[in-house]
């Protein structure tokens, strides 16, 4: 054995006794860790202490240049090399001038299941810029667009996918979020001082030159990252959630505001919002012109109002995102004229939606997780009826964080328990989708709702009879008078099979709902006709439904349902009364 391979060997057994201690004392490096992939915290310190104990000529493939992150986590526990120039990595400082951060959350997006939960991620602050041409962070998946919906399921959750990085300026992340898919975004600057942030920046561009991920719909995703990269730079903070299934980015702003990590926030709202408050400022001359213009009765060139013209190009905005790149020459022409017009009035103050428009924001949304606990009774028998609900949103829930008048359900298991009977399953919804969207000003959106359930059979009082259902339903909805009454007309339809009879059938009627929020109470009240399309010996059914909630505090409320099924000669009659409480965790 060489005198060197003695000493490396030597000085190996020596950190390793080292590591040991402060690994046992000190989360920072497992955190690091697993932020960048690694199973073996130990392992990895030993060979970065011996990769910076080196003395290396300086240069851009200078480990300390390679990994800043983790030499600044090392160097105030071991007696590392000096540190040296990096040029690549200062200029990086240099061209960013890091003097904030702030996390991003974007709403909900129902078209793409990858955005359902929301979206977050960095800006970086710098006083050196535009505000909206400042950098943002960014991590997602790496998803074609020809992956079929099994395979994009399997991988996002295998982590068959890997994550990406990728630095986007402000502004187009702006126009992607805000005016192509009309998401809200909520801006939360935190409060780290000067060393966190050069700390925080050391990270941010190791990771972006050096570290490749798998990604995992479920917990190693954008929020449950950008949360580690915190947690390492200012250890002291707690991170995790309150239920252990997964890590949705809508949990972000609310552990920032448990931590206490959030100096200011800003609310950056959608287009449509935008627009919406705009034709709320409208009185009924303006709407007259507007309409006019619209259909071309009068031309653009012969409108004054500025307002009026903004409308139309935020509606020509809204209008080419929903096109893509076939834009018809009308709608240019349309644009093209507005510019022009808008450009020889005079310059008025931007009109942004005011603060009472703004919606509730997303760090006082309910955690996601729901579990009920209360009592069922039919005309037949009474029982413990529970109910487990992991994710994420129902339509009676607090609307803070989520789109109004919307469901995310997945996964909710419903039990029945009494001395007859020790346990009955009753439900397993597996997915609900709904979007209730109202009618606004010259835009008629399409109201929706779709489930996959298996359901006890209702049809048969007696025994434990199974049904699989797909339930779909789609109209339109409608504010009475204020946006806290909402109508719904629509046409619904079952698609079922199992134990009954004929073995499968469709039935499809009309839907007439109301939705009621005012503060902490929330109904849903329905009634629908089905009628079965394949001759079965019940014709008809008859449905009524009404739900109640009362939000007794943050974690806590008090549920109330109703549900019969009456078929005309009472062939089928079932009636349904539940109380439960339910506690968010």
């Amino acid at each position: 054995m060489s005198i060197s391979n003695l000493i490396i060997g030597m000085l190996v057994c020596f950190t390793g006794l080292q590591t040991k201690a402060f690994l046992k004392d000190d989360s920072t490096w497992v955190t690091y860790n697993k932020l960048i992939g690694k199973k073996d915290p130990q392992s990895e310190l030993n060979s970065s202490v011996l990769m910076f104990k080196e003395e290396l000529k300086a240069s851009d493939t200078h480990p300390q240049c390679l990994y800043p992150g983790r030499y600044l986590i090392l160097k105030n526990k071991y007696q590392l090399a000096s540190p040296v120039n990096c040029p690549k990595f200062q200029l990086w400082q240099k061209e960013y001038g890091l003097k904030y951060i702030s996390i991003f959350y974007a709403a909900q997006y129902l078209s793409n299941p990858a955005s359902v939960f929301g979206h977050t991620f960095f800006l970086l602050g710098s006083e050196k810029t535009n505000t909206f041409t400042q950098i943002t962070f960014n991590y997602a998946a790496e998803i074609s667009p020809d992956e079929n919906a099994f395979n994009y399921a399997y991988k996002g959750l295998t982590g068959k996918f890997k994550g990406s990085f990728s630095l986007i300026p402000l502004y187009h992340r702006l126009h992607v979020y805000n005016d192509m898919e009309n998401r809200d975004l909520w801006e939360y600057k935190l409060n780290l001082n000067s060393e966190e942030l050069e700390f925080l920046a050391s990270l941010l561009w190791e990771l972006n030159e050096k570290v490749s991920l798998d990604y995992y719909f479920l917990d190693e995703n954008c929020a449950s990252l950008l949360l580690w990269i915190i947690k390492i730079v200012r250890p002291g903070i707690d991170v995790s959630v309150t239920h252990p299934l997964f890590f949705a980015p809508s949990e972000v702003p609310k552990i920032l505001a448990r931590e206490k990590l959030i100096s200011e926030i800003k609310y950056h709202p959608s287009l449509r919002q935008r627009l919406n408050w705009k034709y709320s400022l409208m009185n009924d001359f303006q709407k007259n012109q507007y309409r006019l213009a619209k259909n071309q009765v009068t031309p653009i060139e012969n409108i004054k109002d500025s307002l009026i013209l903004e409308i139309i190009l935020d509606e020509v905005a809204i209008e080419k995102s929903k096109m893509g790149e076939q834009i018809p020459n009308k709608v240019k022409n349309i644009e093209r004229s507005a510019l022009i017009q808008r450009s020889q009035l005079s310059y008025d103050l931007p009109i942004l939606t005011p603060q009472a428009a703004k919606p509730e924001e997303p760090h006082f949304a309910q955690d996601p997780m729901q579990i009920h606990m209360g009592w069922l009774r039919t005309q037949n028998r009474s029982a413990l009826n529970l109910k487990l609900r992991p994710a994420i949103h129902g339509i009676l829930d607090r609307e803070a964080g989520y789109i109004r008048n919307s469901a995310i359900e997945v996964f909710e298991i419903e039990t029945s328990h009494s001395l007859e009977t020790l346990i009955t399953l009753e439900k397993i919804n597996f997915f609900t989708l709904t979007n209730y969207r109202p009618l606004e000003f010259n835009e008629f959106p399409l109201s929706w709702s779709f489930d996959i359930l298996l359901m006890r059979n209702r049809f048969f009082e007696t025994g434990n009879r199974y049904q699989a259902q797909t339930g779909f339903k789609a109209g339109w909805a409608r504010e009475l008078g204020s946006s806290q009454f909402t109508g719904y007309l629509m046409l619904g339809g079952d698609l079922m099979a199992g134990q009954i009879k004929p073995l499968g059938h469709l039935n499809i009627g009309p839907v007439l709902g109301l939705l009621i929020s005012k503060g902490l109470f929330k109904s849903k009240t329905e009634v629908s006709s089905r009628t079965h399309t394949n001759g079965n010996t019940i014709p008809e059914l008859l449905q009524f439904s009404h739900e109640f909630r009362y939000e007794l505090n943050f974690k806590w409320s008090l549920f109330l349902s109703y549900f019969k099924y009456q078929s005309p000669g009472k062939t089928v009659d079932y009636d349904e009364i539940k109380f439960s409480f339910a506690r968010d965790f």
